[in-house]
């Protein structure tokens, strides 16, 4: 018996822990940065011609990631622990509205990179993962 209640306890232990880690089941937050401008390179198959133009539009995605990043930690670091006041709640529909007009930036960097790639080269951008500033929930 006294077997049982021990493997019990650390069965829990060992499946608590990980979600824990994550923040109790909440999503972790974007990253502040793209991939590297290599990896767009290699897997696009970008060329030395289209290279500096590419890594311009690039630069500013990155850039605005991390602005995205740097607002998301001040709201956090701002927010108090337990349930939000009027004022919190006023923050995160501002913070929201700036999300979203920067996700509007990324994507016409996006498009501006498109833009210069060939028919090829398009099709294998479009296959990519691109950056997404605010989590987006899985379909249920």
């Amino acid at each position: 018996m006294r077997n049982h209640v021990c493997v019990l306890v650390l069965a829990s232990l060992f499946t608590s822990t990980p979600v824990l880690a994550q923040g109790r089941g909440q999503f972790p937050p974007p990253p502040d940065h793209w991939m590297t401008l290599d990896s767009l390179v290699e897997m696009v198959g970008i060329t030395a011609d289209q290279r500096a133009p590419v890594a311009e539009h690039y630069e500013q995605i990155n850039a605005v990631m991390k602005e995205a990043a740097e607002k998301r930690a001040e709201l956090r670091a701002g927010m108090a622990g337990g349930p939000p006041s009027e004022a919190d709640r006023e923050r995160m529909m501002a913070f929201r509205e700036q999300i979203t007009e920067m996700q509007g930036k990324v994507e016409e960097h996006l498009q501006a990179i498109r833009g210069l790639l060939t028919s090829e080269q398009q099709g294998k951008f479009d296959m990519l993962d691109k950056p997404q500033l605010v989590p987006q929930r899985p379909p249920r």
